[in-house]
């Protein structure tokens, strides 16, 4: 705690330093603050406002290099994430939020490394604050949106609409209840004449359709049209992030989708057969939300979907198979949609496809295909049992594969607590500890949740035929039902129940015999 009388120093020195070009003895001290900021025990104290205070100067100062810059919003996100508490006290996030929301509009040259870019590092430490502090972040940010959208620099109308969209997750209770103002600067911007303007718009409305339900689908009548119209756009940026955007928001509609199913669809089709890749992928994922909010009146486009699949999922080269996951996911979910007596007789050239990736070794690919096998079992019901020999060894090898999971966290927090005395009383002592080196395989993680999940719809649907494969699963499901990971410990609980009905079944078939 004595160090806190040597930061009004260190910050002099760093001015000085700073002021006659040595740069590189100034971010010392960012390093110095990093310390502090890591440790467990509460040494900031007040000096937090002067570290802000030192921090924001230099984040503001263009004149000085990106690594410098970087280096001190570093120190803000930091902050943010483990000393919350502590800004809130001290009543910094507001003056935090005045310098942060217009460095969004400053983006760095072309040549320059994109990870230093002050415009992509304050949207970090805003999204870190709306998460943190929602309540203290919503007012100043939609006070800066309101008047940014208005700027004759388009920079600055961008910042306007990528404020709203990042704070969505961490604000979202409080956006839904200022929807109004909100989608009247993101709707403005979507008919902007600039194209990152409407790049942005498109993003901010991807990320309400995902954090703002079910309030944002009410206004459907208002977004939708608007969206519509952003997949004509002359830019492939601002149409990839449309369809993002109308994907997840047909993700939760229903019969409202009704009036827009054929202008909807006519899009998604033709930028299905003329588009890159990657907007490919978002068109098959737009189509899989669609197909399930307008059930049996996606009747009429099933088999031209279907029929468009089939080149997808025999793609082999590295570069598509994310494709190829995209349309086998979508498949299973037409399929649903058509049910057993539309899609029964076309569907062998499918799951034989479907199989046959798994020789291609690509996690997501695998998920899927689980996925996919998980509704051909749900529509085809006694009919799969014929498939059981082939895909359920595949999911038994997903379950049974290695994580590659560790996670270390810095628990040194319960060391040093006794050594401060009664420091601990501060604020800061209640902020969060740091978790350092996390590293989980993800794509194992979710290739692991859907191969549980298939597991046990395969059990429920095949009842008594699954007999052969009981005793595995059961080992499988009792072992991921104490997984690190609430995903997989959510399958591995639901497929129990399928395993026992699975057992029933068996049981009453051989009383009966």
């Amino acid at each position: 705690v004595k160090f806190r009388e040597f930061i009004p120093s260190i910050l002099n020195v760093s001015r000085q330093c700073l002021a006659s070009g040595e740069e590189d003895v100034a971010v010392l001290a960012f390093e110095i603050f990093d310390e502090l900021i890591e440790s467990p025990a509460p040494l900031l104290g007040e000096s937090i406002k002067s570290i802000v205070q030192f921090s924001l100067e230099v984040c503001s100062s263009q004149n000085l290099e990106p690594n410098t810059r970087h280096q001190a919003i570093q120190i803000i996100s930091w902050l943010a994430k483990y000393k919350s508490n502590s800004l809130k006290k001290y009543k910094l996030a507001n003056p935090i939020l005045q310098v942060m929301c217009p460095l969004l509009a400053q983006s760095t040259d072309g040549d320059e490394d994109d990870d230093l870019a002050p415009d992509r590092a304050a949207a970090e430490v805003i999204d870190t604050m709306a998460l943190n502090l929602p309540k203290l972040v919503f007012p100043p940010v939609l006070e800066f949106a309101s008047i940014s959208c208005q700027n004759t620099n388009p920079k600055y109308r961008e910042a306007s609409v990528t404020a709203l969209g990042v704070i969505s997750e961490g604000c979202s209770l409080l956006m839904k209840d200022r929807l109004e103002p909100v989608l009247h600067v993101v709707l403005m911007a979507l008919r902007d004449a600039e194209q990152v303007v409407r790049g942005a718009a498109s993003f901010a409305l991807g990320q309400f359709a995902e954090h703002l339900q079910p309030e944002i689908t009410s206004q459907y009548q208002s977004v939708l049209p608007c969206i519509l119209n952003a997949l004509e756009d002359a830019s492939d940026e601002v149409k990839e992030k449309s369809y993002y955007a109308l994907a997840a928001f047909c993700d939760n509609m229903g019969e409202e989708i009704l009036p827009f199913l054929d202008p909807l669809m006519n899009k998604l089709l033709s930028a299905l057969q003329s588009s890159s890749r990657n907007l490919q992928e978002t068109c098959m994922s737009a189509i899989g939300s669609v197909a399930t909010a307008a059930e049996q009146a996606f009747m009429p486009f099933a088999e031209r979907v279907l029929e468009l699949m089939k080149a997808f999922m025999v793609l082999t080269r590295d570069d598509d198979l994310r494709s190829r996951a995209r349309a086998t996911e979508l498949v299973g979910i037409v399929a649903m949609t058509v049910g057993k007596a539309g899609v029964e007789p076309i569907l062998a050239p499918y799951i034989e496809a479907a199989i046959s990736g798994f020789g291609l070794d690509y996690s997501e690919l695998r998920e899927y295909t689980h996925g996919f096998f998980s509704n051909m079992a749900e529509i085809l019901g006694d009919e799969f049992v014929k498939y059981l020999p082939h895909v359920v060894p595949l999911a038994f090898s997903s379950c049974n594969l290695d994580d590659g999971s560790a996670v270390d966290i810095d628990d040194s927090d319960e060391e040093n607590m006794g050594a401060v005395g009664g420091v601990s009383s501060d604020d800061e002592a209640h902020d969060e500890p740091r978790v350092r080196n996390i590293s989980i395989r993800t794509g194992v993680l979710d290739e692991k949740a859907a191969a549980t999940q298939a597991l046990g719809l395969f059990a429920l649907h095949t009842k008594s035929a699954y007999a052969p494969y009981l005793e595995e699963s059961l080992r499988i499901m009792i072992k991921h039902s104490a997984y690190f990971h609430e995903d997989v410990r959510l399958q591995a609980v639901i497929g129990l129940k399928h395993i026992l009905t699975a057992a029933q079944a068996v049981f009453q078939s051989h009383n009966t015999s």
